[in-house]
Order: C-alpha cells, then structure tokens, then sequence
C-alpha cells in the first residue's frame, strides 16, 4: 500500500484513473543532488501541481502496474483544466531521482511523456557519492566502510549493469542503494536520454550552482518551465548534513577515477562545472 495514501483514497483514484492527467514535467535525478529542495520549492508554485508523493517511482520499478496505477497519484484531468482557464500555464510535476540513472526509463518516458520537460540537478559525483554512503549508514542498510563498499560495488551490484541491463535487475536494492560511483557517471546517463530526447526538453544544472544562486537557478528553472516568476518561500530550508570528511587520499582517488568522466560529461553540455577537487 502507498505509504502516503489510504487503502480507501487509493481505491477511489485507481477507480478514476482514466479521468486523471499525466505529469509534463520530471525531475530525473540525481539522488543526493537537492531534488527534494527543488520539488518542494516547485509544490508551493500556483501554478505547479506535484503527484500525491514525492518518488513515485513508476518508470523505474512500478512499470508493469501499468499507466492507470501512475495516474492515480495525479489529480483529475477536469481539475487540471479548470486551474489552466484561470491561471494559463499549469505544471505537473514528479520527481523520482533514479530515472536518471535507470537505463531503461528514458525510452519508456519516451512512450508515455513525450513532451515532458527533464530536469537534473547533477551534484559533484564524489560529494554525491560520499552522501549516499552516509545516507544508507544513518537507514541502517549499509555496514561496511565506505572504501570497502566501493570496493564491492561491482560484485553488488552484479553482471549486466549497462545498457543491456533487464528490468528485473534492476529492481534489486542494490542498484537503488548500492550504486555510491556508478550513480555518479552522469554523460553515460545523459546520453542514454539524448537518444529519446531533444536538448531542449532537458534542463540540466550542477547542484552547486544551484544551492549557491537559488533565486538565479530558480528564474531559469521557471523559464524553462515557461512558468510566471513566483518568489521563493522559505528558501533557507534545505539544510547540509555535517557528514565526516573523506580521507584525503581516498578524496583524490576518487576525484581521479571520475575525471575523464565529468571531462565527456562538459563535452557532451559544452559546459564546465567547478568539479576539480
């Protein structure tokens, strides 16, 4: 049962599923990169409509409960239409942070949501990295120290982890919560969406720059979005975690292994981050 939504409530909107809208806007990724800020800056937009929870995680690992399951997160087709006679541009939103990494879940966004509007928020991969690993120590599911879960990553995570990957894998918890470096392999991720996807429907930002200049980030996000500017409420709410540093040397290690893949990440943008160190 949906952790956010009664058995009765839940039975009601499967039952008027047919009758509900589809979101036009994903936030794809990254986990640990500020999807929860930026979903929750965009839920107290008027004109944005976010699915009944956060992660829905339809296009990763709820596919085969079929479209009608995913719109009963969202509210009525005649809701929505209402609000857009009013208001004009209306948005609704889902975010799920592992589309992005999900090598089969652009292709099926592709069938679906065709027109959606992408966003990504890409956070320094060792940093991302180094937070994952805290988080899943802080929910218990991880044991090992962070130098021998990278370690065991591969093994983990098993064979068949690239493009060929099956669904079926992909629904092991290790994929969601063991994958610290290869969740971190952005232009590798990207490109699989570029084969379904025109640049245009992608707005893709550093993480850095976006906690660094929310209230710049969040006037590009509402251009791309062709939304009307809406102040930001609350913006201080996010708040870092004071997570232990990295060993410096297992730092460098870790910042030489992803270089040449930031380096084919800027390429594919045509865009630098600050990522160096």
């Amino acid at each position: 049962m949906n952790r956010t939504i009664g058995r009765l409530e839940f039975l009601w909107r499967r039952l008027t599923a047919p009758w509900r809208a589809l979101p036009d806007t994903l936030i794809i990724g990254t986990r640990r990169g500020g999807t929860s800020t930026l979903h929750r800056h965009l839920r107290r937009h008027p004109d944005v409509v976010t699915g009944r929870r956060k992660e829905i995680h339809f296009f990763d690992l709820n596919y085969g409960h079929g479209l009608n399951w995913y719109r009963a997160f969202f509210p009525t087709g005649r809701s929505v239409r209402r609000r857009r006679e009013t208001a004009g541009t209306v948005r609704i939103c889902e975010a799920t942070p592992f589309y992005l990494a999900h090598p089969l879940v652009p292709e099926r966004v592709r069938a679906c949501l065709p027109g959606a509007r992408l966003i990504a928020l890409l956070r320094h991969p060792v940093d991302r990295a180094s937070s994952h690993y805290q988080q899943m120590v802080r929910d218990g599911r991880e044991t090992l120290d962070f130098a021998a879960a990278l370690a065991r990553e591969g093994e983990r995570l098993g064979p068949g982890a690239g493009a060929a990957v099956t669904a079926a894998a992909y629904h092991r918890d290790a994929f969601v919560n063991f994958g610290y470096r290869s969740r971190g392999l952005y232009a590798e991720q990207l490109r699989r969406w570029l084969e379904h996807f025109p640049r245009g429907q992608l707005l893709i930002l550093s993480s850095e720059k976006f906690f660094s200049d929310l209230p710049g980030s969040w006037a590009q996000i509402l251009d791309f979005l062709e939304l009307p500017f809406h102040p930001l409420t609350r913006p201080d709410r996010w708040k870092k975690r004071p997570y232990p540093a990295l060993p410096a040397d297992l730092r460098q290690r870790l910042v030489d292994e992803f270089r040449p893949h930031n380096e084919a990440l800027f390429e594919l943008l045509g865009e630098r981050f600050d990522w160096d160190d």
